[in-house]
């Protein structure tokens, strides 16, 4: 582990992080990945970059660019969304998480979610729930 990743790890590992459903019609945008911040931040360009790497680097979970800033001060969170390109390398995690039933058969894992999933947390310290 470098010194920026060790920086990232000491600065995020402790932000509840989630994949939330969102559009999930042909041309929308089927997910977002959510920060809850804890605090509004004061330079939200340093912590778009870097938040933005922490997530990939330590997930592999790729995102469109440009986040939305939601809420204030402690209810402040971030959402990165995500395309059906980005979203399809995690779908069968999906399904073996809502719908393990059908994991294993000859599902094809097209441009569809199941109706069960709504949320899945991606980190939590509080739940002992980290990606490091």
């Amino acid at each position: 582990m470098n010194d920026y990743d060790s920086v990232l790890k000491a600065q995020f590992s402790e932000l509840k992080i989630m994949l939330v459903r969102h559009d999930t019609s042909p041309t929308g945008m089927p997910c977002y990945i959510e920060a809850h911040l804890g605090k509004t931040p004061k330079d939200k360009g340093a912590l778009v970059l870097d938040l933005g790497n922490y997530i990939y680097r330590t997930t592999g979970i790729s995102y469109q660019n440009t986040p939305e800033f939601r809420g204030r001060g402690k209810n402040c969170t971030i959402r990165w969304f995500m395309s059906w390109d980005d979203l399809r390398p995690l779908l069968q995690n999906i399904y073996k998480t809502v719908k393990p039933e059908i994991v294993g058969k000859s599902l094809k894992y097209g441009e569809y979610l199941p109706t069960e999933f709504q949320a899945l947390i991606i980190q939590d310290a509080s739940r002992g729930l980290n990606v490091n």
